[in-house]
């Protein structure tokens, strides 16, 4: 899909139309065509009809541009900095644990044993404690399908985000399996059967008697916001893993200048998210690595009412789609714009306050962002001072990772690295 996204804006030029019938999509490129959109949410409403197939009808993700502030607002306190960090605490937990168990003088994937480990935190922290034990490799293995149709960069992947229910019929079964763990675990804890961890969860706190009557469709909307929860942490999160790693260890100057902040700020003490905050070069290089490889790498929108850009007439009610891929490599708003640079988000400088907002959008607007992605500033750089704190591995592979993802943009063979005798 990024590859394509590129192909189209090169040969077309900033608006490219594609498909037919409910396939059609149009495809706006530029800064221009971005603040357009992003700055007009009245015209241009969030369409994300795959993410929708699967969260359900009253996500975040779903939800009318007001129904979603107002959601918004109500789940506020589960994005404040404790439960952040607890849940980034989890994630470098499940990241030990994983570390602890590679093989030395042996090559494995770190992105998918990273993107393990953030999965399982994540239903550690969204569905409830003691549900893996319960449910065993069956949890797991259902994620994995839904995200990988969600992922897979072909039309039958558009026509899903267009027809949501038509998504619902293809999924349907691990879709069940979904809605059977996570109403059992909001009956559990109404029963008393599984207590409430502290800080409170999604379901502890939206079942709370000041909460769940704000809620538009009672156990629905519990249900719906703890998938969404999900699909929202661990894909992006993992995809921001696996690029940031692999900026590291793709550049040895910046992972020098990494492992030499991990040694300054942090000593011989194990990572933590709260110490995490320290380092902000790995913060740096988190935001260099989704500038070149952005986890969302495109934003759809759908138009009430026409409009005009670059001199075309687009109809009301045509799909858009925005493209932060393109837009994140842009010549005309990044210096040198293929080149791994962390310096360029060093707020002591000049290059990040010349870059256009409607430039870079990662996980995707401001008022419509990926709810993770507060989680995800957290969690990467504490997970990469993790890796570097276990010891040292090393490219298996020197050449570029092949892009691969619709969702969320992951390499497509992984990232297959080589384990020394220190790690």
């Amino acid at each position: 899909m990024a590859a394509g996204m590129s192909h189209l804006h090169h040969t077309y030029g900033p608006v490219a139309a594609l498909g037919i019938g409910p396939l059609r999509w149009t495809f706006l490129f530029g800064t221009d065509a971005n603040e357009l959109v992003l700055g007009n949410t009245e015209n241009f409403e969030f369409s994300y009809g795959g993410l929708q197939a699967i969260a359900g009808d009253t996500a975040l993700v779903a939800l009318p541009n007001a129904e979603n502030r107002t959601m918004r607002q109500l789940l506020r306190p589960l994005f404040d900095r404790e439960h952040v960090d607890a849940y980034a605490d989890r994630v470098l937990d499940r990241v030990r644990d994983r570390l602890a168990a590679w093989p030395r003088n042996t090559t494995v994937d770190a992105y998918t044993e990273l993107r393990l480990a953030v999965r399982l935190a994540s239903v550690d922290s969204f569905i409830g404690p003691g549900v893996l034990n319960r449910e065993g490799n069956t949890l797991d293995t259902t994620l994995e399908q839904l995200h990988t149709v969600l992922n897979r960069s072909s039309i039958l992947t558009l026509l899903v985000w267009n027809a949501p229910r038509l998504g619902r019929l293809r999924l349907r079964k691990p879709l069940s399996r979904i809605d059977r763990v996570v109403h059992a675990e909001i009956t559990r804890r109404r029963s008393g059967a599984t207590p409430t961890p502290d800080p409170i969860d999604p379901i502890g706190f939206l079942l709370r008697p000041g909460i769940y009557p704000e809620l538009p469709a009672g156990d629905h909307t519990v249900r719906d916001t703890v998938v969404s929860l999900l699909i929202a942490s661990y894909d992006p999160t993992s995809s921001a893993l696996g690029w940031s790693l692999y900026g590291l260890l793709a550049n040895p100057e910046v992972l020098a200048e990494a492992k030499r902040e991990v040694a300054r700020e942090l000593g011989d003490e194990p990572v933590r998210a709260a110490t995490a905050r320290r380092l902000k070069y790995l913060g740096h290089v988190v935001a260099e690595a989704i500038r070149v490889h952005p986890p969302v790498v495109a934003s759809a929108r759908h138009c009430v009412k026409g409009f005009e850009v670059h001199g075309h007439r687009i109809p009301a009610g045509s799909r858009l789609m925005l493209s932060q891929f393109t837009s994140h490599r842009s010549p005309d708003s990044w210096p040198d714009p293929e080149r791994f640079d962390p310096d360029r988000w060093d707020r002591t400088g000049t290059v990040t306050a010349a870059v256009p907002p409607a430039a870079y959008f990662p996980y995707g607007s401001p008022r419509r962002r990926c709810p993770g992605s507060g989680m995800a500033a957290v969690i990467v750089p504490a997970v990469l001072a993790a890796v570097l704190q276990a010891g040292d591995i090393t490219l298996a592979d020197n050449s570029p990772p092949r892009l691969d993802g619709f969702a969320a943009l992951r390499p497509k063979a992984g990232l297959p690295v080589r384990v020394h005798q220190s790690h």
